[in-house]
């Protein structure tokens, strides 16, 4: 019961905090719009500081899982394209969730710097492959640049599609960033037969 409170909570908080209309994200509204009492939303998560910052980690969490169900390829490269696509398709489909979480504000809603830990399991999911395909030989360099300008490529990605720059099924673009960036950090097994293949930026 305590759960599925909770997630109603969260789920009416969301929708105040990424819907642009005239209402306000209060204790008040959110308990109104939940069905519950503001002090059933005080006892769960303290006051609006505690509920953004629980909304901000069950954002983060989300992403996470989903990063830690794709596949492993047996190429370090095509796993990374993977988590990408991964990456970039939960923004797709949440892209106020994601403006929250990257941006860590949207209308009057803002996400304490504190709560930027619950970004490190991307980083280090990231950081995993890179760190294995430096092994085999297959990229040089450093593996927390390498990660953040993965990381990079694909939210430059991200914001120019939400925005309108590019379609959202262009993807051309991010296949030859991605394989740019992979080419400056050309490990000695590097080779064009390693190059990315059109079928990695699939569907």
């Amino acid at each position: 019961m305590k759960t599925a409170t909770r997630d109603r909570i969260l789920n009416c908080t969301a929708k105040l905090a990424t819907t642009p209309d005239n209402r306000k994200l209060t204790i008040r509204n959110v308990a109104e719009d939940a069905g519950v009492t503001t002090q059933a939303v005080y006892t769960l998560f303290g006051g609006k500081e505690g509920l953004i910052a629980a909304l901000f980690e069950e954002c983060w969490n989300t992403l996470t899982h989903r990063l830690r169900d794709v596949p492993e390829s047996s190429h370090p490269l095509e796993t990374l394209c993977s988590l990408g696509r991964c990456y970039i398709q939960f923004a797709k489909e949440n892209p106020e969730f994601y403006t929250l979480m990257i941006g860590r504000a949207t209308g009057s809603v803002t996400v304490p710097d504190r709560e930027l830990r619950h970004a490190a399991p991307w980083s280090s999911i990231t950081i995993n492959v890179v760190n294995k395909a430096i092994a085999d030989g297959i990229l040089s360099g450093s593996p927390d640049e390498i990660g953040r300008l993965l990381w990079s490529t694909a939210h430059g990605y991200i914001d120019l599609t939400i925005h309108g720059y590019l379609r959202s099924d262009d993807e051309r673009f991010l296949q030859q960033a991605t394989l740019a960036l992979f080419s400056t950090f050309a490990g000695p097994r590097y080779s064009s037969e390693m190059l990315i293949s059109e079928e990695w930026f699939g569907s």
